[in-house]
């Protein structure tokens, strides 16, 4: 799967090596494709400027990344059994939580076959 980002952002220092950590890391993100939009930005910018259309082919998708009916009944499973109806306020911080909410995780990563991100 590729990253489409603004050339800016990939010339810069800090970004470039969060970047390249992220593409050493065998994660999802395979390969970055910057794209120059400064003449674009340079000519008002918005929203409109910075659409790209980029065509995915869903047999270049890693399928782990690709929604069908069987992944939704595994997510359903997960968010049933893992979330919680609601968060209180005065549960923010709780360390419970954060247990619950880091099990939950691992479990919706592991429902998808997505452990390495975990």
């Amino acid at each position: 799967m590729g990253l489409v980002i603004p050339l800016e952002a990939w010339e810069h220092p800090a970004v470039r090596a969060r970047l390249d950590t992220m593409l050493a890391s065998n994660g999802p993100i395979r390969r970055v494709l910057p794209v120059d939009v400064r003449q674009s930005m340079a000519n008002g910018g918005g929203p409109a400027c910075l659409r790209l259309r980029v065509v995915a082919d869903p047999a270049t998708v890693d399928p782990r990344f690709l929604l069908d009916e069987a992944k939704i009944a595994r997510i359903e499973l997960v968010v049933a059994e893992y979330w919680p109806e609601a968060i209180r306020p005065d549960q923010l911080g709780d360390p419970v939580l954060a247990a619950q909410i880091v099990a939950a995780r691992l479990a919706l990563l592991g429902a998808l076959d997505l452990t390495e991100l975990a």
